[in-house]
């Protein structure tokens, strides 16, 4: 619509525009094009404020952090300890955890040593995997199940594939990291749930269930011993559709889904022995593109990001323009799914169902997302020392937008003579117009809204002047959203000719 000339046989003509894209890509926007540093368009009509990354915690340059997941009211971020021997990073074999409260409060555990030092060569092979981070409620009391006023729950958080417990809730003061049950044989999970009392989780190629209210407990049926609450496992590789490892679990809708690449199971049933059956409609890239989110279950795969809402599976990333994803890195927060994927975060705004976008913060590379209290956070790494913890700040960073460039190139020159900006303004937000000519950065100031607040019509003059390709740009401070740009040209002669 910017870019299509004027008509020619008017003395003044008029263009108005409410709806921005470019970097919300939907299919609905028009052809204004934007600078990409700017707002967050999560009303597609409106063009609102973006908050600013701030970094909330830098980790010591003895832990290297590799996961973080939120479990309760704490962000628990996994981390192997690093020091360094003869100017090289040499790793110990020896995991903690950080536990990170939304005042930004951060508990360190004691570190867990599996065994003596280690190199580079001797790295166990699940030892770059994302952490697996649930919490376990066990209900005891003597033994006694049945038991419904004297039993309590004992909780703890459970981290896989290391095998490691904590108590919860946690002391102010620290805690303390446990081997899970060293006594007993327990099979070599990567990623776990909970559902229906039971430990889920799989490995390579297996799916498993614990027993009835015990994660420690993985006695399968023998002919000796046969009970609805015995462990379970199936063997799903026989399946040749389903070659390949599995890349994450979650439970939804009353069942289990455990996901591959390419494939997936669904595990029903709420006792043993379980039922599986198998869906070649969409896998996941990987543990941490899954999210259960507002009785959805949204998920990352090769040629799309799904929701999934139990009756059926559908693609919602098209307007993205994303072939293939490689990242798939999601969390859920409010109502919006944030993925990261090529160096950008996206985030989709369920209730609406459209797109927007921000950058990332920029200090390293992101390994993860996660929620709490209802705001986002990045976990990045930077190098073996140097790694932090962001969240998107409560108030928005100064942004920007750009109009497409008006090409009056024509014999019959036109020229901008006024603009009408309708905006609302939150107290201490401001908004500045600037007309850009000819391939300007700067510009000169044509509009200003100054100390004004709420609903209001910026008008504006502008003075003739050289110049015939034009743009204009907003720039905004605070909480500032834009509803129309209403823009008035004027037929004249070429003041540079």
């Amino acid at each position: 619509m910017l870019r299509s000339s004027l008509p020619k046989n008017e003395r003044r003509y008029g263009l108005r525009q409410t709806l921005f894209s470019g970097i919300d890509r939907t299919a609905e926007g028009g052809q204004g094009l934007w600078d990409a540093r700017g707002a967050d368009l999560s009303v597609l009509r409106r063009i609102g404020p973006m908050p600013a990354w701030e970094r909330v915690y830098t980790f010591p340059i003895s832990l290297y952090p590799q996961s973080m997941s939120r479990i309760g009211d704490r962000l628990f971020t996994f981390c192997r300890e690093v020091r360094r021997v003869n100017g090289f990073d040499y790793q110990e074999d020896t995991i903690n955890l950080t536990a990170m409260d939304a005042d930004g409060r951060v508990l360190v555990g004691a570190g867990l040593s599996y065994r003596d030092n280690w190199d580079e060569r001797e790295l166990p092979s699940d030892w770059n995997l994302p952490r697996s981070m649930v919490q376990f409620n066990h209900y005891e009391e003597g033994g006694r199940l049945s038991d419904a006023v004297g039993g309590k729950y004992d909780k703890k958080l459970l981290v896989f594939p290391d095998k490691m417990w904590v108590d919860l809730p946690l002391s102010k003061d620290g805690f303390i990291i446990h081997k899970l049950d060293a006594e007993r044989t327990l099979p070599d999970l990567r990623y776990v749930t909970v559902h229906a009392a039971r430990l889920f989780g799989v490995d390579a190629n297996r799916i498993y269930a614990s027993a009835y209210n015990d994660p420690t407990d993985w006695d399968v049926d023998t002919s000796a011993d046969i009970g609805a609450g015995n462990a379970w496992v199936s063997t799903t590789g026989a399946d040749t559709r389903a070659d390949g490892d599995f890349t994450g679990i979650a439970g939804y809708d009353g069942g289990v889904i455990a996901f591959k690449r390419d494939f997936a199971h669904t595990v029903s049933g709420d006792r043993n022995p379980f039922r599986v059956r198998d869906t070649d409609a969409a896998g996941a890239l990987d543990a941490r593109s899954i999210v259960r989110m507002g009785g959805r279950l949204y998920f990352a795969a090769e040629d799309g990001v799904k929701c999934c809402d139990g009756s059926s599976v559908q693609t919602i990333s098209a307007p993205l323009g994303i072939e293939r994803f490689h990242d798939g890195i999601a969390a859920g927060c409010g109502n919006t799914l944030y993925l990261l994927e090529e160096g950008v975060i996206y985030a989709y705004h369920t209730r609406r169902g459209v797109w927007s976008a921000l950058q990332p913060p920029d200090h390293g590379k992101v390994i993860s997302l996660s929620e709490l209290d209802g705001r986002l956070y990045a976990l990045t790494q930077a190098s073996m020392t140097d790694n932090c913890i962001y969240r998107l700040s409560a108030q928005p960073a100064e942004w920007y937008v750009e109009t497409g460039l008006y090409d009056f190139s024509d014999d019959s020159v036109k020229r901008i003579c006024a603009l009408h900006l309708v905006c609302d303004l939150q107290p201490g937000a401001r908004v500045r117009v600037y007309l850009l000519r000819d391939g300007e950065n700067t510009g000169e100031m044509i509009a200003d809204s100054k100390d004004r607040t709420g609903a209001l019509c910026l008008r504006a003059l502008v003075r003739a002047g050289a110049g015939h390709a034009h743009r204009l740009r907003m720039v905004c401070n605070g909480n500032a959203y834009i509803r129309s740009l209403e823009l008035f040209a004027r037929k004249g002669v070429r003041e540079d000719a």
